[in-house]
Parts: C-alpha cells; sequence; structure tokens
C-alpha cells in the first residue's frame, strides 16, 4: 500500500477529473499527495534517477515534496489530492490494477460526491477511498501470493531434503527457473529469513533429536544430518546453539 493508514491520517482537500491532450515539464515543491487514476492515455515519470509509465486502469501514487518530470498523451483522470499526516512513502508509486473496472467505479463515484457536496459527503467521499485502499490492498496481497507460489517446489524440497549434502540455494533456485539472486529475495520475503538460515535451523533442529537418542554416535548424527565429517558438524553445532554436540548429548540424552 501508499501508506499504512493505522499510522497515519488523512483530510480530503480536492477531487477533479481532467482531460489533458498533451503535457510535459518539471513539478516542484508539491505540498499535496495525490492518488490518481488514468482513464486512458499514457503518461511518463521520471524522478529519482529512474523512469515509471502509466496508462488505462493504473492507479499513481505521487506524495508531497517528490519532484518529477512528466510527459503525457491524452490523458484523462480522476486526481484525489490529500492531506496526509503520518507515514508514507517517499517515492512515486504506480499499481498496475488488474480490475480497473473496480476502481473506474469507485472514482467515479467519489467524484460525484465531492461535486454534489450534500449534507455528509465528506464522510462519504472518506468511506469511499477506504474501499478504494481496500481493493488496493487486495490486488497487492494477490500478487504477492502468486509471486511466492514460484518458489514452492523449492521451499518443499528444501525441507524435506535439508540433509542431503548437496543441497545448495542455486540448486533450489534452479529448481524453480530462477535466478538465485530472486529466489533468496521471494524466500526472505516470504519467511524472514535466508534459505541459508532456514538449512541451518533444520539441520540443527534435527541434530538435537537425533543427538538425545542414546544409540547414535556423534559421526552418525553428523553423517545424518548431511555434513561430510564430525569437525565441520561439531563447528557448525556449536556456532548455532553454543553448545558442543558431545554438551548437548549428555545434557539431553535419554
Amino acid at each position: 500500500m501508499f501508506f499504512d493508514y493505522t499510522k497515519c491520517a488523512f483530510t480530503v482537500n480536492s477531487i477533479y477529473k481532467c482531460y489533458r491532450k498533451t503535457n510535459s515539464g518539471p513539478s516542484v515543491n508539491r505540498r499535496h499527495t495525490a492518488i490518481a487514476l488514468r482513464l486512458s492515455g499514457h503518461s511518463t515519470f521520471e524522478f529519482q534517477n529512474k523512469s515509471e509509465s502509466a496508462g488505462a486502469g493504473d492507479i499513481v501514487f505521487i506524495p508531497p515534496g517528490v519532484d518529477y518530470y512528466i510527459e503525457e498523451a491524452n490523458v484523462s483522470l480522476i486526481a484525489i489530492h490529500l492531506n496526509l499526516f503520518g507515514e508514507r512513502d517517499t517515492s512515486i508509486r504506480i499499481v498496475h490494477t488488474k480490475k480497473p473496472e473496480v476502481f473506474v467505479k469507485l472514482f467515479e463515484r467519489i467524484l460525484e460526491e465531492w461535486n454534489e457536496k450534500r449534507e455528509g459527503y465528506e464522510y462519504r467521499c472518506t468511506s469511499i477511498l477506504y474501499s478504494v485502499f481496500a481493493e488496493l490492498e487486495k490486488t497487492e496481497t494477490m500478487d504477492v501470493e502468486r509471486e511466492f507460489e514460484l518458489i514452492n517446489n523449492g521451499v518443499i524440497y528444501l525441507r524435506e531434503n535439508f540433509f542431503r549434502k548437496d543441497i545448495s540455494v542455486s540448486a533450489l533456485a534452479a529448481m524453480c527457473n530462477l535466478s538465485e539472486v530472486y529466489f533468496r529475495k521471494l524466500f526472505k520475503k516470504k519467511y524472514g529469513i535466508s534459505p541459508l538460515r532456514e538449512l541451518a535451523r533444520l539441520r540443527t533442529n534435527f541434530a538435537k533429536s537425533l543427538l538425545e537418542i542414546k544409540s547414535y554416535t556423534i559421526s552418525e548424527v553428523s553423517e545424518q544430518c548431511g555434513f561430510s565429517d564430525s569437525c565441520n558438524f561439531s563447528t557448525f553445532f556449536k556456532r548455532e546453539t553454543g553448545k558442543t554436540p558431545a554438551e548437548y548429548k549428555k545434557e539431553h540424552m535419554y
């Protein structure tokens, strides 16, 4: 989302619809937050050393204080200007909506309420705007879940084969037809830790369970956890738990 509505507040400053056949030039020292739905046409924003484009059905968020250069052609849009207080993005963001008709309907409703200004219109405009945010959050959640599906095969393989000596992040990424960098990024985004940290966690927990069984030697535990020798295993286990395998086995063996 553009901002966390639990950590900020806003008031609607203005809502309008406009059409621009052509438009180009800089925009500087803006004081308001803008959320605009493109109904038609094409816009290109250059800001913070990057370029982003928006077309029909896209929603553009522009926070105050962000300078940019814009080029537009045959653009029709509905814009909402807000006074926003609290945490927010500090960069222009463009959402390529999956169901633009949903947002067109909401933006047209809020424009109608603003123009008619019937009693209580401010509250109705705020309510509709929250509906816009709800639909945007739903869209982002669906996008994230679809993104996470890309790493499913690798995650399942990791959890079922963490004890294999030949397991690696590059192999997991290749299994998902992804680059290693992108696999690591999605994994960290979903689970909050890197694939290597997850591998270490799985091996550590498995090693603990085996060390607690009297019949298993440290060498056997090392082998079953995917280590080439007991020395590497002992170094790993001490790093992860603060204790050597022998110390842990003595304290927890049954």
